[in-house]
């Protein structure tokens, strides 16, 4: 169990992006097992994680979530996204998805592609009616570029939840945290590993990351430095901000899972290792948005 003294882990979504896809730069064993599904979910329950993170667009992930659910008495806290391809039927695609996930209420929705809502913002008003309807409790968006949330706040979006990618080497939504838990946002954060970039042997790295070595053999340093594993310094680094609301952590199998909370329940981050941390900010998004990744 959760030990009192660090609520912190509370904050955690299971991210399922693997359940339904091979995901992960450094991920060698592939989707996860229906066995290894179970195991994962009954460590979440024992800890009283209820929340997962998962999407349209994780190949059969809501599905596989949806066998489990079906035969469990917990109440999961589900996020899922709605693929661009099914904007245009937004409605019947969220009911799908619940039907799925065998629920009968989300805890939330998000546009998966801004670029979607942009080119349809008519639909926003689906969302809205299925917010009202109590079909789901929050609405709102996933992104990538902080112009995304600008252009949501200059635009006047009412939106209630919000996914970003944050993690010790990309910092760029930062700046915005206040703002967005003053406005009673909920700010979840994923890619807290980079998609796993932060595991990379830099002796054994891609010759794209050539220029981003420094930065990862820094981390290393810090790691050695004060004593704490790279997962925990970067998962902390993500749950210990106060305007953080939610941390969505994937996993590849049940153990990694079990001893990743247990680890991380044993450290907390001083404001010595959080400032070391923050100097590990990068500008050049190549090496920060996986999709600008040039190593095929």
């Amino acid at each position: 169990m959760i030990p009192e003294k660090n609520k912190l882990l509370e904050k955690i979504i299971l991210g399922t992006v693997q359940l339904g896809l091979d995901y992960g730069i450094n991920n060698t064993s592939g989707k996860i097992s229906d066995n290894e599904i179970a195991s994962i979910l009954e460590i979440a329950v024992k800890n009283n994680l209820l929340f997962l993170d998962t999407a349209q667009a994780y190949g059969d992930s809501e599905t596989r979530l949806g066998n489990y659910i079906l035969n469990s008495n917990q109440n999961w806290k589900v996020v899922t996204k709605i693929t661009k391809q099914n904007i245009e039927r937004l409605t019947d695609s969220v009911i799908e998805s619940c039907s799925r996930l065998n629920l009968k209420k989300l805890y939330g929705i998000l546009y998966h592609d801004f670029l979607s809502y942009k080119e349809h913002p008519e639909s926003y008003s689906e969302l809205e009616k299925l917010q009202n309807k109590g079909v789901v409790e929050k609405i709102g968006f996933s992104l990538y570029h902080p112009e995304e949330l600008e252009y949501l706040f200059e635009n006047k979006v009412n939106f209630n939840i919000i996914q970003i990618p944050y993690n010790v080497f990309d910092q760029r939504f930062e700046k915005y945290f206040e703002e967005l838990y003053k406005r009673n946002i909920s700010i979840h954060i994923r890619s807290v590993f980079l998609q796993g970039l932060i595991f990379s042997d830099t002796e054994k790295l891609h010759p794209f990351f050539e220029g981003f070595k420094s930065k990862l053999e820094k981390l290393n340093r810090i790691s050695t430095l004060y004593d704490t594993p790279k997962d925990i310094l970067c998962i902390l680094f993500a749950l210990q901000n106060k305007h953080i609301s939610n941390v969505v952590m994937g996993v590849d199998n049940s153990k990694q899972f079990a001893d990743n909370l247990e680890t991380t329940s044993n450290y907390f981050l001083t404001d010595e290792i959080i400032q070391s941390l923050k100097e590990l900010n990068e500008t050049n998004n190549n090496y920060i948005l996986p999709y600008l990744w040039k190593i095929k």
